[in-house]
C-alpha cells in the first residue's frame, strides 16, 4: 500500500516540473528581452543626443563667428550682406575671420550650417518692430544647423540680433 502511494505521488507531481520549467523560461526570456531593449533604447537615445549637443555647438559658434565678423566692419561685413541670401561660414588662414559664401558646405560630413541676415526695424518708442523705421545699425541673425539622421533631417534654429557697436 505504501509503495502504492508513493507511485501515485510520483505519477501526479511527474509532469508538474515540466510546467514550472516552462514557465519560468518564459519568465527569463520576457526579463531578458526587456532588458535588451531597454539597453537598445539607451544607446539609440545617447547617439541622438550627441548630434543634438554637436548642432547646439555649431549654432552658438555660427553666432559667435557672425559676431566676429561685425567687429571687422559693419559696413563691409554685415551691412553689404544681402537679406534674401543664405549664407555659409567658411574659416580662412586666420582663424578669427571667416568669409560668408553661398557655396554649400558640410561640416564633418553630415551637418548643415547656414544663416540668413534680416533688417531690424523700430517703432516710434524705438523698440524693435516688425515695422517702422530701418535700423540701420542693427540686423537680426538667424542660424540654421540641420543634420540627416536615420533616413530625416533634423533642423535647429537660433537667432540673434547684432548691432554695430563700435561704429565701424
Amino acid at each position: 500500500m505504501k509503495q502504492e502511494l508513493q507511485k501515485q505521488i510520483k505519477k501526479t507531481h511527474g509532469g508538474f516540473g515540466l510546467v514550472e520549467i516552462i514557465i519560468a523560461s518564459a519568465l527569463i526570456l520576457l526579463i531578458f528581452t526587456g532588458i535588451v531593449k531597454a539597453f537598445s533604447f539607451f544607446v539609440d537615445s545617447g547617439l541622438n543626443n550627441t548630434e543634438y549637443i554637436q548642432s547646439s555647438a555649431l549654432l552658438e559658434e555660427g553666432i559667435e563667428a557672425v559676431k566676429i565678423f561685425r567687429d571687422h566692419g559693419w559696413s563691409t561685413n554685415i551691412a553689404s550682406l544681402s537679406t534674401t541670401t543664405t549664407y555659409y561660414l567658411v574659416f580662412n588662414e586666420n582663424i578669427s575671420r571667416f568669409l560668408a559664401t553661398t557655396t554649400y558646405m558640410l561640416i564633418d560630413g553630415n551637418f548643415d550650417r547656414n544663416f540668413t541676415i534680416a533688417n531690424v526695424y523700430r517703432d516710434a518708442s524705438k523698440n524693435i518692430s516688425p515695422t517702422g523705421t530701418l535700423d540701420e545699425g542693427a540686423r537680426l541673425v538667424t542660424m540654421n544647423v540641420s543634420w540627416s539622421s536615420k533616413g530625416t533631417t533634423l533642423t535647429r534654429t537660433i537667432q540673434a540680433y547684432i548691432f554695430n557697436i563700435f561704429g565701424n
